[in-house]
């Protein structure tokens, strides 16, 4: 009886896991994020290792062993470069994974002990994928939260069943409810803030001058001596000027500084994309939510940002352009030194790519005009 329990966990237990590759697979359709297509492969090897392990007997469980040992680890090197592509590090994430199989193989071929590795076989990749997690989550203040919970619940329940703490029913059976938890936090808003939305967004919209790409450019715009009002008009004139010509405007308002409301964005605003920076990272609800997003005040999630509208611009040559209100206020948040080591990274990407980025700023606020004149000089033109 207790035989048959492991067995049909076993067997919901891989199921669960196959299913996902079908559910991921259709979101890298829609999204074009490679992370869903990594993650998607990874759990689909992972499953059929499970399904494997239900029909192991005695006899055939040796001959099962190498290709179990091929199918977990390189399902958990997807999984793993998919966790590198959320933070544009898949390279350095997958030359970690490389770790693992190398240690074993040359463990294996220089004559080791197999048992005395068998709980870091069990054990380690779910280690990485914890750790990787934690270090996105404290890092790049990324929201990682759910997919955190579900794979250390994992780990712990294959410490227990490696050191046979818990019965293998159960835990096939809570590993299950701990990848739909997984599951589910990749499919909420707050995970992938740049998905398929913004891609339509991208292909929006018909311009009525015809206009070739043009390299991008870093503006500021002096805000001394102007009114809100003049700020708001010359916005979305700014706006206007480029659906015209068939460039798509991002609008990154920090601390609601600027509204929609105040530029009058609406559902048939085909051209206009806007993002809220909140402490927090807090969605707030709106009507037309497919046009808002809102990310947290963390200059990692502006990083991620940049490069998703770069890289969708490339792909797509569409035009961009980026606007930001105010690079004061992110001064005086941040300090101009973050924000400084922040634009030298970026302004090459820029300048290289067909997205222009306009930055607002008032340079009365400032008590230093040394500190606002660094940036000065690294702007292409000022707008006074």
């Amino acid at each position: 009886m207790i035989e048959l329990f492991e067995s049909l966990m076993r067997i919901l237990n891989g199921l669960i896991t196959l299913s996902f590759f079908p559910l991921l697979y259709s979101l890298f359709r829609r999204t074009n994020r490679r992370f869903f297509l990594y993650w998607s492969l990874g759990f689909l090897l992972y499953g059929v290792n499970i399904m494997l392990r239900v029909v192991a007997t005695e006899i055939i469980v040796s001959y099962l062993t190498l290709i179990a040992f091929f199918l977990t680890t390189t399902g958990f090197i997807l999984i793993v470069t998919g966790i590198g592509e959320l933070i544009k590090r898949t390279r350095y994430l997958l030359t970690l994974t490389l770790i693992l199989p190398i240690i074993l193989l040359v463990t294996y071929f220089l004559g080791g002990d197999w048992q005395y590795f068998i709980w870091f076989i069990v054990l380690s990749p779910y280690a990485f994928i914890v750790l990787s997690l934690i270090g996105i989550q404290r890092h790049y203040n990324y929201d990682v939260k759910m997919l955190l919970a579900g794979w250390a619940n994992i780990f712990i329940l294959n410490f227990a069943y490696a050191f046979e703490y818990m019965n293998p029913g159960f835990v096939d059976l809570l590993s299950a409810v701990s990848k739909i938890i997984i599951y589910w936090g990749m499919t909420q808003p707050s995970f992938a803030f740049i998905v398929d939305d913004l891609g339509r967004f991208m292909i929006s919209g018909i311009a009525t001058e015809y206009h070739l790409p043009e390299n991008g450019e870093f503006s500021l715009v002096n805000l001394n001596g102007h009114t809100r009002e003049k700020e708001v008009t010359w916005i979305k004139n700014r706006i206007d000027a480029n659906s015209q010509k068939g460039i798509r405007t991002i609008l990154i308002s920090y601390y609601d500084l600027i509204t929609p409301r105040d530029i009058s964005l609406t559902e048939d605003n085909e051209d206009t994309y806007f993002v809220r920076v909140q402490t927090g990272n807090k969605n707030v609800p709106s009507p037309f939510e497919e046009k808002v997003m809102s990310i947290g005040d963390d200059l990692s999630q502006l990083d991620l940002l940049f490069s998703d509208i770069v890289k969708l611009s490339s792909e797509r040559q569409i035009g961009s352009e980026i606007i930001i209100y105010s690079l004061s206020t992110v001064i005086h948040t941040h300090g101009w030194k973050r924000l400084y080591t922040f634009l030298t990274a970026k302004i090459p990407i820029i300048k290289s790519s067909i997205v222009s980025l306009t930055c607002f700023y008032y340079p009365e606020t400032h008590e230093t005009g040394a500190d606002i004149s660094k940036f000065e000089m690294m702007a292409d033109k000022i707008i006074k």
